[in-house]
């Protein structure tokens, strides 16, 4: 009987290799799945579609089932019907995004398309908050109207209006400078975010989103797992499913179990913030979900590594960027892993970061970077055990093709690294081929169909990103050192920079020498002692 099965299981190799392309195949279309681009609206436009709509939508399903529930038509008015449509709302979105809607004959209703202005960025489209150049443009209306009224070019009208734009003017001056303003909060005393000098859009420069009913944020956690801040300006409410960080193992099993066929085709699913799961599914296999309901004038805030994800109830529009205190560090730790894992271009580089703060650190008050320290400390000696640990490998491997300093030109003259405050100084030579243009003041953005990871800007290393060595493998930044290949001018981590000992065009280069790794953890252990 055995051999009766075993025949009748046996591939040929022109079967087996035909299969091999079908699954080749299906894993490229799976992988491909995302949101492609919409049309392009102004807020006036996108109100009018997106109330237009819902509208139709509810008609179409009271007309199609009158045994729908009677809470989707109610008049969101009180706060009793508010929360009776919300259920409804609730319950009709995963019905259409559920098993049984993909297998169902009713395609009218269930093959819908949303569109989610998400990820604008507000340092080119303006905040909803004040902000110190908005301010300036109501200074400048405010005094030209001054002045006119002292001509006596005015009517009563005028000073009505001019009275109000002066009381605008006082308020917008006091929030522009609040911490609740979430321009100010990633740069403010304590997030440390401000060590980042580079204007990252969404991470340091808020995104904008504005919403109509359906449209959905799926399942993510920040970049980087920084914590992140959401303010809800005005329009219909958003739906919240959240996962905390101690829970993020048990969601990101449960995920790969609902989804398998998905996370085969691709690893790194979760980072692309295209894929909606079921809570009560996740619940049910494990994961801890919590649940809440945004309206306007309320803030949500989600904690590092918690995953989110959500859908609006109609049109609104809502304002998110992110932060971290020093208890995000040993997240930032095991984030680089997992993108490196997964070949993910980081935010920032973690270990300038690291660095940056320790610089920080020592040029403060002992009482107020102790706190910070002890946060700090564990994660500097990680970091340097990584170092010394593949320093050594490959120093064995290299033999004499080690040099200290960083590749400026074809001489590999020594630069030097200073620490500054913000390590300012750390590596501003360009790598051969590289483009030495100055980098203009702007926002960093990077164009796609995802979210975009925003790749490599060095933080606390003003106006020296370019020089920032990348991994060509996995994709981490290599600030501290870092294996080069001459002639292809790409760089390596260490760890994956070893297979390339043998090539005679590849160097070790050691950017911060084993002694001066050694001098920032004893300066940093002084401060936790």
């Amino acid at each position: 009987g055995n051999d009766v099965s075993s025949f009748h299981n046996y591939e040929t190799p022109i079967e087996k290799s035909r299969r091999s392309l079908e699954e080749k195949k299906r894993n490229k279309q799976l992988a491909s799945f995302g949101f492609g681009d919409g049309d392009h609206f102004n807020l006036d436009e996108y109100k009018v579609f997106a109330d237009r709509f819902k509208q139709k939508y509810l008609a179409k399903v009271k007309a199609a089932n009158p045994k729908a529930d009677p809470r989707l038509f109610l008049n969101p008015q009180t706060a009793d019907a508010k929360k009776k449509h919300a259920v409804a709302l609730e319950d009709e979105y995963w019905r259409l995004i559920s098993n049984y809607a993909r297998l169902s004959d009713d395609s009218e209703l269930l093959s819908l398309t949303v569109s989610y202005g998400s990820d604008l960025d507000t340092g080119e489209l303006g905040s909803g908050f004040p902000t110190a150049k908005s301010v300036a443009r109501l200074r400048e209306k405010v005094m030209k109207m001054e002045s006119e009224i002292m001509n006596r070019k005015w009517g009563k009208d005028y000073v009505e209006e001019y009275a109000r734009l002066k009381s605008d003017l006082e308020k917008h001056e006091r929030y522009a400078k609040s911490g609740w303003n979430i321009n100010n909060l990633p740069t403010l005393s304590g997030s440390l975010l401000q060590y980042v000098d580079s204007n990252i859009t969404g991470v340091m420069v808020p995104w904008l989103y504005a919403g109509m009913c359906f449209s959905s944020f799926c399942w993510h956690t920040e970049d980087h797992y920084f914590a992140s801040i959401n303010y809800h300006h005005f329009g219909a409410p958003k739906t919240w499913y959240g996962v905390p960080g101690t829970g993020a193992t048990k969601f990101e099993q449960a995920a790969r179990k609902i989804a398998p066929e998905l996370f085969s085709a691709r690893r790194d699913l979760l980072t692309g913030i295209v894929t909606q799961f079921n809570p009560h599914e996740l619940s049910a296999l494990g994961a801890p979900i919590y649940h809440c309901i945004q309206h306007e004038g309320e803030f949500v805030i989600t904690f590092p590594r918690g995953y989110h994800g959500g859908f609006n109830h109609g049109f609104n529009c809502a304002e998110a960027v992110n932060f971290a205190m020093p208890d995000w560090i040993k997240f930032g730790d095991q984030c680089v892993k997992r993108y490196s894992s997964l070949r993910k271009p980081p935010v920032i580089s973690h270990e300038a970061l690291l660095c940056s703060l320790v610089s920080t650190i020592t040029n403060t008050s002992k009482g107020d970077a102790s706190e910070l320290a002890k946060y700090l400390l564990p994660s500097i000696d990680n970091m340097i055990s990584y170092e010394s640990r593949w320093r050594k490998k490959l120093r064995k491997a290299f033999k004499a093709k080690t040099i200290h300093s960083y590749p400026g030109d074809t001489s590999y003259q020594t630069v030097k690294a200073n620490l500054s405050p913000r390590a300012g100084s750390m590596m501003k030579r360009r790598l051969p081929g590289q483009n030495n243009n100055k980098q203009e003041n702007k926002n960093i953005t990077v164009e796609g169909r995802e979210r975009p990871s925003i790749m490599g800007r060095m933080s606390g290393m003003s106006k020296a990103y370019k020089s920032l060595i990348q991994c060509e493998f996995c994709k981490r930044y290599c600030p501290l050192s870092f294996v080069w290949l001459n002639e292809k001018h790409q760089g390596y981590c260490l760890e994956h920079g070893l297979s390339h000992a043998s090539n005679p065009n590849s160097v070790l280069v050691i950017v911060f020498k084993d002694d001066e790794l050694r001098t920032i953890r004893n300066k940093l252990t002084s401060f936790v002692m």
